[in-house]
């Protein structure tokens, strides 16, 4: 990355090349829209959510928590390399909840090393960052100032940021509750062998039935309910997944 040294808000699958997004490097450089936007998570079968998402996100994929870090996470195919909800083009399946995660591509946040502040940051390497004038595309910097549509993605990207921390927040509230137990999931395709898909963890249903009434009061008062009954409904989403497969 060149210029100022900076920290990245953990690791950023889906990105390849980011640097801070300056008008010196990159005031030459403008922004392609379009729906045929998302072929550079085609491969992604787990892309991360926020709690800010759960609900609505719950009614398309499995929710999860993945990893020892318990990053919460959406499923969207049942192999490696493959994303169910991204067409050849680019395009993301009609009508399906399209992560933040990937609308704020190909923008994302970064810390200054040694300062307490957030740096906006692009991926070099999207196909949508292109030169000034090419047909259709918006402009990052005008005069050597962020345009409307960086100003934007700021905006974006400092809500998706406080929702990730607020995500954080909640998967140590349920680690601290022991709520959570670790959980396979399996997929047999017509005339194939089982295969396992993802080993994770979940809330646990009886975990959850036995809190004592203080512990379930906290998870009220931290609105977290809503989110614990998100995350164990999208349970249902895993009987979908493989009609995604089959279109």
């Amino acid at each position: 990355m060149a210029g100022d040294a900076v920290t990245l808000h953990g690791a950023l699958p889906l990105y390849e090349r980011i640097a801070i997004l300056d008008a010196r490097r990159h005031g030459d450089r403008a922004l392609l829209p379009g729906e045929a936007r998302y072929r550079f998570a085609g491969a992604a079968p787990l892309i991360a959510v926020t709690t800010d998402e759960f609900e609505r996100a719950a009614l398309d994929y499995p929710i999860l928590f993945f990893a020892a870090e318990r990053e919460a996470v959406v499923v969207t195919g049942l192999s490696a390399g493959r994303n169910l909800f991204v067409a050849p083009d680019g395009r993301y399946a009609p009508g399906a909840y399209v992560p933040a995660y990937l609308r704020r591509h190909p923008f994302t946040l970064a810390r200054r090393e040694h300062a307490d502040t957030n740096v906006i940051c692009i991926d070099e390497a999207s196909d949508r960052i292109v030169p000034i004038g090419t047909p259709g595309a918006t402009a990052l910097f005008e005069r050597g100032r962020p345009t409307a549509l960086v100003q934007t993605a700021i905006g974006m990207c400092n809500a998706v940021d406080a929702a990730e921390g607020r995500t954080r927040a909640f998967v140590a509230m349920l680690d601290e509750l022991g709520l959570l137990e670790p959980r396979r999931a399996y997929h047999t395709p017509p005339g194939g062998e089982r295969t396992l898909v993802i080993e994770y963890d979940a809330v646990s249903r009886a975990k959850l039935d036995a809190l004592a009434p203080a512990a379930f009061v906290k998870l009220r008062d931290q609105g977290a309910l809503a989110w614990i009954y998100a995350h164990m409904l999208s349970a249902g989403n895993w009987d979908v997944l493989p009609l995604w497969a089959a279109g």
